[in-house]
């Protein structure tokens, strides 16, 4: 476990000590699952994330070696992440062609819409992927953990309810997907 005090000189000049979510941003900070906006020592805590962010962190968090390696550069120098929708050259590309070879990240129809804000239900399918790539067992009886709720999309109802039964979901059984 790392410990991380509120006060500490490695936190982000835009997350005020104070702030609920303050201890969280700055162990991520320290681990090296986040770095804030590049070349500054922000962070942007109300601003919306995108699909491309959340794979970055994923990233960071497996550091790079959860899941499969087994990604490919062209011969300029640029990723292949297997999504007609994402530069090869861009901060994201080694994220995202990991989250492909990985399975972390699936997109749909051939695109992965990486400068999108991520809904919850598209992030709750990203962390289940990345259990399931670390090893983790992400069965769940999907009916009994949603017990009737309906405020999410069909195709994400059993990453919903995994993310549910592990409390990442849910408050007070409101999905809101």
């Amino acid at each position: 476990p790392v410990e991380v005090a509120k006060d500490m000189a490695t936190g982000f000049a835009d997350v005020a000590d104070e702030e609920w979510y303050a201890e969280p941003v700055n162990r991520a900070k320290v681990l090296g699952y986040v770095n804030g906006l590049r070349g500054t020592e922000m962070f942007a805590p109300k601003a919306t994330i995108t699909r491309a962010d959340v794979t970055c962190i994923l990233f960071n968090m497996a550091n790079g070696t959860v899941g499969s390696d087994d990604f490919q550069v062209n011969e300029d120098k640029s990723y292949i992440t297997g999504f007609n929708d994402v530069d090869g050259h861009a901060y994201y590309a080694k994220a995202i062609a990991w989250a492909k070879a990985s399975g972390v990240a699936n997109g749909s129809n051939g695109s992965f819409r990486p400068n999108d804000s991520i809904t919850r239900e598209e992030f709750a399918a990203l962390l289940c992927n990345f259990a399931k790539a670390k090893g983790e067992n992400v069965t769940v009886d999907s009916d009994a953990v949603l017990a009737g709720a309906t405020d999410f999309s069909a195709w994400a109802k059993d990453v919903v309810a995994w993310a549910k039964d592990n409390k990442v979901m849910g408050n007070g059984g409101f999905i809101n997907g």
